[in-house]
């Protein structure tokens, strides 16, 4: 059985550092040696991960009383993976996810050459914008009810009426997520 590897030389291994110990044993070797080489001979170092090990409950089936048990415990609960295609996704997250809007971001990140139009940092959390119609002023005034409504809709595409802005200012911004919601129901 093998040395555990000293945490000094566990970090030269990871960062790429030569050192002048062996990285199985940490015992010294002659000379200077690059990462990934060891003194010939030396064991394996010792670690949890054990290729072809075997785990302790591999081929263990659960008894019928136990599978009673975990069914009356989940029962009435929605499964996590349940509604993921089938009407549970919003709209709006339906657009975003749909390679038109993909495409007129990188359009929008093209046009203000990835830089924010207020702070001028360039290239960091980016976010596209509708500015001055805000997205859900296009999806309320044009009535969008699907993704094939908003594909045909010119105005959510329109490379013009949109900016881009670094997280930080997008946040600031009255039509940032829920800033904006209720101001719409107002006017």
């Amino acid at each position: 059985m093998g040395r555990l590897v000293d945490s000094r030389h566990a970090w030269a291994i990871r960062k790429g550092i030569t050192t002048h110990r062996c990285f199985r044993c940490t015992r010294p070797k002659s000379g200077y040696i690059n990462s990934g080489s060891f003194k010939p001979g030396c064991p394996p170092p010792i670690s949890a991960f054990k290729p072809g090990r075997v785990p302790w409950n591999k081929g263990v089936k659960h008894t019928p009383e136990t599978i009673q048990k975990l069914k009356a415990k989940l029962k009435g609960r929605k499964a996590w993976n349940k509604g993921l295609n089938n009407g549970s996704r919003t709209l709006d997250k339906i657009i975003r996810q749909c390679s038109k809007y993909k495409d007129w971001r990188r359009e929008i990140f093209e046009k203000d050459n990835y830089t924010c139009v207020f702070c001028k940092i360039r290239g960091k959390d980016m976010q596209a914008d509708h500015h001055p119609n805000t997205f859900s002023e296009i999806i309320f005034d044009f009535k969008i009810k699907s993704l094939v409504e908003a594909e045909q809709c010119a105005e959510m595409w329109n490379v013009n009426n949109g900016r881009t802005l670094c997280y930080n200012c997008h946040k600031g911004t009255s039509s940032y997520g829920k800033n904006f919601h209720g101001q719409r129901i107002n006017k």
